[in-house]
């Protein structure tokens, strides 16, 4: 298994936590939390984590902003940016194509199948 490095966005620190316990058990990934833009943005500058995931209480404007800002540094145009929806027909597909946003629709919200499935969208190996 190899190490991925994960930065999670979540404007909600109870399930962030929670989020990020998911993400590691049975993974070797490393999570790194945040629960505002500008400081996402600056740990993609400095930390260039392998994927950057979005959880669903963002709003699309914000999630777009943010998409734009890091396809527009070189040092973080590269970074996979995944967005966590519930509600994906609320989004205009689109506008995240053209950022390079992958979204994963977790309906119903199965935390336990959260790390197969980026790793799935993702093409990364599926955790054991």
């Amino acid at each position: 298994m190899t190490t991925k490095n994960i930065l999670l966005i979540h404007n909600e620190s109870n399930t962030e936590e929670i989020i990020q316990m998911f993400l590691t058990y049975g993974t070797d990934w490393n999570v790194q939390l945040t629960n505002s833009f500008f400081d996402g943005l600056e740990q993609a500058k400095l930390n260039h984590p392998d994927a950057i995931v979005l959880d669903v209480c963002l709003t699309e404007n914000d999630v777009l902003w943010f998409a734009k800002q890091l396809r527009n540094l070189p040092q973080t145009e590269k970074i996979s940016i995944v967005l966590l929806s519930l509600r994906p027909k609320w989004f205009d597909f689109k506008q995240f194509e053209q950022y390079q946003v992958t979204i994963v629709i977790v309906n119903p919200f199965d935390l336990s199948r959260l790390p197969v499935e980026i790793a799935h969208v993702l093409g990364w190996n599926p955790p054991d």
